[in-house]
């Protein structure tokens, strides 16, 4: 879905849901712009959200964005996310 999200250009919020977790991923035309779960920040929220099992999503207008956030492509997101879990894994 996020590949999909990225491929269109998308702005929006995508509101994950699983079990008693949520999260969200901001996309800004198509990049990550933020991500957020209770706990985490960033990249390491975005490696947790990515992992759950049978999430719920939902999606809401990006109304706005701290102007100071760099954009990251949604690959490069992804990789360093899947590098950060698998490092965790391995302690």
């Amino acid at each position: 879905l996020l590949q999909l999200l990225e491929m269109e250009r998308r702005t929006c919020i995508v509101l994950v849901f699983a079990g008693d977790r949520h999260g969200t991923v901001s996309l800004r035309n198509g990049d990550v712009v933020a991500c957020a779960t209770p706990g985490r920040s960033g990249v390491d929220a975005l490696a947790e959200i990515v992992g759950w099992q049978d999430p719920r999503i939902e999606f809401s207008a990006l109304l706005s964005v701290d102007p100071k956030e760099k954009p990251i492509p949604l690959r490069a997101a992804l990789l360093e996310s899947a590098r950060r879990s698998d490092e965790a894994r391995r302690d």
